[in-house]
């Protein structure tokens, strides 16, 4: 399972309609999603660039007709905002002031400080049901989990690792066991699509006891150690009976 199939099947069991993505990047994902309501924010336009390679004219077609759709069903079209997620959260508030999140996707900066400030003003929005999905949470070695603020730092910094294949998380982790020490809400990682951490209110099952600085100052050799622990590590079969469980909370 990826993080397209998951949110996909979150819009279809909980009915939602306003979907967040935070890091569009070339829009794989968000041309995928299907949803009533749909807005995506990246500071790069590598989106609209993308929009007109070969390999995405057919999903720029379906994505295009989709809109002349919704218009003429008096439905929102699909929004994008080429700003930070900082921006977008100080500067569009608006938007959730009818409509609250009900799925959203954090997969921008991969730094823990950034993923964890995302979580949180999704948090403000969130709809009381809605879900909050981080992506890259479960880095499978100490190249993947480089700390750094871009692909292209992470790649400089692996230069000489042999391990290094090109697939980075950043410590991203490290946002999940702030969420889990810190803030009273359900919080897991799925063990697939390299971690999907899942973020809803609801009592948690476990809990951390981790200072901020403490938490700061953990490196990979922590999450290799406890990762099952650190992360409330969960098979990938997990989701579907995650989902039964939220819906019958929320109806």
């Amino acid at each position: 399972m990826d993080r397209i199939e998951a949110i996909s099947a979150l819009i279809h069991h909980l009915h939602a309609e306003t979907y967040l993505e935070i890091g569009v990047e070339l829009g794989r994902v968000f041309l995928s999603i299907r949803a009533r309501r749909k807005i995506g924010v990246d500071p790069c336009n590598q989106f609209y660039k993308s929009m007109f390679s070969h390999g995405l004219k057919w999903e720029l077609r379906r994505s295009i007709l989709a809109g002349k759709w919704n218009k003429l069903l008096g439905r929102e079209k699909p929004l994008f905002f080429e700003m930070t997620s900082d921006e977008f959260f100080g500067r569009k508030p608006d938007l959730f002031s009818e409509h609250k999140i009900d799925i959203a996707l954090v997969d921008g900066e991969h730094t823990y400080e950034q993923a964890y400030k995302d979580v949180e003003n999704c948090l403000r929005f969130l709809a009381p049901a809605g879900v909050i999905l981080m992506h890259d949470c479960r880095p499978g070695t100490s190249a993947q989990a480089v700390p750094a603020k871009s692909l292209q730092e992470a790649a400089y910094i692996n230069k000489a690792d042999r391990t290094w294949e090109g697939f980075w998380c950043g410590d991203v982790w490290k946002a999940v066991v702030r969420l889990r020490t810190h803030r009273d809400l359900e919080v897991f990682v799925l063990d697939c699509d390299m971690g999907l951490g899942v973020v809803t209110q609801g009592k948690p099952d476990s809990v951390l006891s981790f200072s901020p600085e403490e938490i700061a100052d953990m490196s990979y050799t922590d999450l290799k150690k406890d990762r099952t622990v650190l992360l409330n590590l969960k098979p990938e079969g997990y989701f579907y009976e995650f989902i039964e469980k939220h819906h019958r909370a929320t109806v």
